[in-house]
């Protein structure tokens, strides 16, 4: 006969939950684990001592529990996914997603949580995090994996933000290590660039870090990378009292970053902002950190860090020339400025063009 429950269709009603459609989640009925066929027990009691509807089998009555234990406002929105309490060797594909979908959402919550300087708790909670994903069991899963890495360089992070800086070290290494096994040169790279930041933090050896830094620039290929290389470089030296070897990374990196400059203005920022929105409205994914605007972004600061640095080390009058250069930079985006003009005219064009779009496919270009 057909399942009582799920009335053959082998999907749990509370797929139909206003959470479980919101995420996507389709569960399998618990009454007939999915197969849509209903097939009474040998030991099942015909009495309903609970008091339940005689229409629920056990499997549904054990179902519906363990909904209501892992989510205590059952009646509001579902806002925690189910936790299964079995080996993990066990788990089908299906609970595996789930579990998985989980600690996204744990790990989702941590980072928001980083926002401002990652707290203890937020420490804690990667910690955890962690804990549950080496207690599944399944390391040698990519997806698995990957979630290890990018939890572990989350954690180190968080730890170098409290000031536990030899435990964040010791988890850049870590993520690295995750990351070799992954494959993934640029964030095995950025874990090797964190740890020398973090070993530094702890050391204050500026020769390890400025040998660390040349490597580095041998390393690097991509544009503003070079960029923010040189800066560093330049701003240990200056730090040290070395104006001229000071001066000399900052022009490297000037003669960079200056022809980018096009890419920073009030009208490119206006462009880069609408294409990265676009991006992701159209469902588009890129690495993190690589968005239009993002990159606009980092050019204008390091237009800024360049023109601050050499009107520190340089004499006069080019010092002023770069302080004005400077001033020209911040004044850029305050109100009533040209650049801010330019980038409210483009966002307006933008903006209407789109409402165009909308308006025509809405009446179908009549």
């Amino acid at each position: 006969m057909n399942c009582p429950v799920c009335h053959g269709t082998g999907i749990s009603p509370a797929s139909s939950h206003p959470y479980a459609m919101r995420e996507g989640l389709v569960l399998n009925c618990g009454a007939c684990h999915g197969t849509g066929v209903y097939i009474r027990s040998s030991d099942e009691d015909d009495d309903d001592d609970l008091g339940r509807d005689a229409d629920l089998s056990s499997g549904a009555v054990e179902a519906a529990d363990a909904f209501r234990r892992h989510a205590p406002d059952f009646g509001g929105i579902f806002d925690r996914l189910p936790t299964f309490h079995k080996p993990p060797e066990l788990l089908t594909d299906v609970e595996l997603m789930l579990e998985l979908s989980r600690i996204d959402r744990r790990a989702s919550e941590a980072l928001l949580g980083m926002v401002g300087g990652a707290s203890a708790d937020t420490v804690e909670s990667l910690d955890g995090i962690i804990e549950d994903l080496k207690r599944l069991g399944r390391d040698d899963q990519r997806d698995v994996k990957k979630r290890l890495a990018d939890t572990t360089k989350m954690l180190a992070r968080a730890l170098a933000d409290n000031g536990e800086l030899i435990r964040a070290e010791h988890a850049y290494t870590k993520a690295g290590w995750f990351y070799e096994d992954l494959d993934l040169a640029s964030e095995i790279a950025d874990c090797a660039d964190r740890r020398s930041e973090v070993r530094f933090a702890q050391d204050r050896d500026v020769d390890a870090r400025l040998a660390y830094l040349g490597r580095k620039l041998d390393r690097v290929t991509d544009p503003l990378d070079v960029a923010e290389t040189h800066v560093d470089i330049a701003e240990l030296h200056g730090a040290g009292g070395d104006e001229y070897e000071a001066t000399a990374h900052f022009r490297a990196a000037e003669r960079v970053v200056a022809p980018l400059a096009d890419q920073a203005t009030g009208a490119a920022m206006a462009d880069a902002l609408m294409s990265s929105m676009m991006a992701l409205m159209s469902g588009e994914t890129t690495p993190s950190g690589q968005t239009p605007v993002v990159e606009a972004n980092r050019i204008r600061a390091l237009l800024r860090q360049v023109y601050g640095g050499l009107a520190r080390v340089l004499p006069e009058p080019e010092a002023s020339r770069y302080r004005r250069k400077g001033d020209d930079l911040d004044g850029s985006i305050a109100q009533g400025s040209q650049d801010n003009i330019d980038f409210s005219r483009r966002m307006s064009e933008s903006l209407g063009d789109i409402f165009d779009q909308l308006n025509r496919r809405q009446h179908g270009d009549q």
